[in-house]
């Protein structure tokens, strides 16, 4: 098996990102913070999908620093 290993589950990583990502949820950390409400996220794949849906209706002036974050965690 190549990647990383998660010794809590065996699901197995391909990259270091994501194995982090994973073990905050086994942790119960959520690192991974809306700059808009503060809501937390295990995974920044759960945070982009957060700012897809509330960044456009709380922000939507292209100038707004979390417009701005947003636009950085879709690319």
């Amino acid at each position: 098996i190549e990647g990383l290993v998660c010794a809590k589950c065996s699901k197995v990583f391909k990259y270091d990102r994501d194995y982090q990502d994973h073990m905050n949820i086994h942790t119960g950390q959520k690192p991974h913070v809306c700059t808009s409400c503060n809501k937390g996220f295990a995974a920044r794949s759960n945070l982009k999908d957060h700012m897809a849906i509330t960044a456009p209706r709380r922000h939507k002036t292209p100038g707004n620093s979390i417009y701005l974050i947003y636009l950085l965690l879709s690319t």
